[in-house]
């Protein structure tokens, strides 16, 4: 199966320079997905190994062996997604420091020296990113077990709660942009507009809501042509 361009290359100038990003066509993708017999094989194991999951969190956490083992998958989950912004917090401390005891809270802090203000202001930082993203995860979960659909307005809700205050927005050395629960109106990382070897492929500003829009009709649409878990 063969597709064209997975969307439209636009290219603009900044600060002197050609770059480009990428516009993304709206989903589903054209042609659509050819469900071959080993395609629909592996779709199938896939959906097999999620209700495996699911059935062994549920008996784990009725035992006495592992009673918390949904919860600890659950911080596990959102701490390997805070280590791309250089947190570095593993389980084993998140779960220390809950219990009350003492964590070395800095061992993933290298850009800062130990003893400095600027190390306890970041360690202080990535404890604050932790409890936010716990907290938006937990109210996630909660609104879609409640009939929440999953679209651009959960996000954006989620996203809120994510970087609430202005202490908890900024991710290592990088500072958040935009307003909290908002759509950006700015460039995404515009360090890396000017590098002509690796161009930015990010949504341009303007394009953000229209995008966001089509991606709420491809996961609300009614039939469903893509299966929920395929999507």
């Amino acid at each position: 199966m063969k597709r064209g361009r997975p969307g439209e290359l636009l290219e603009f100038g900044w600060v002197g320079y050609i770059v480009h990003s990428l516009k993304p066509a709206p989903l589903p993708p054209e042609p659509p997905i050819e469900w071959s017999g080993a395609l629909l094989d592996r779709y199938q194991a896939a959906g097999a190994a999620l209700a495996r999951l699911e059935q062994i969190t549920r008996e784990a956490n009725r035992s006495e062996i592992a009673p918390n083992i949904q919860d600890w998958l659950l911080k596990r989950d959102v701490l390997i997604g805070l280590s791309t912004y250089g947190s570095g917090v593993s389980l084993t401390q998140l779960l220390s420091r809950e219990a009350g005891y003492p964590v070395n809270e800095g061992a993933a802090i290298t850009w800062a020296p130990p003893g400095t203000a600027e190390y306890t202001a970041i360690c202080a930082n990535t404890w604050d990113r932790v409890a936010n993203a716990l907290e938006a995860t937990l109210e996630g979960h909660y609104m879609v077990d409640n009939g929440q659909a999953l679209t651009s307005n959960l996000m954006r809700q989620l996203h809120g709660t994510l970087a609430a205050a202005a202490q908890y927005r900024k991710y290592g050395r990088a500072k958040h942009r935009g307003a909290p629960g908002a759509f950006r109106r700015t460039p995404l990382w515009t360090g890396t507009l000017n590098r002509t070897s690796r161009p930015n492929m990010r949504v341009p500003p303007e394009d953000v809501a229209t995008c966001m829009e089509q991606l709420d009709d491809y996961l609300l649409s009614e039939p469903p042509d893509t299966p929920a878990v395929l999507k």
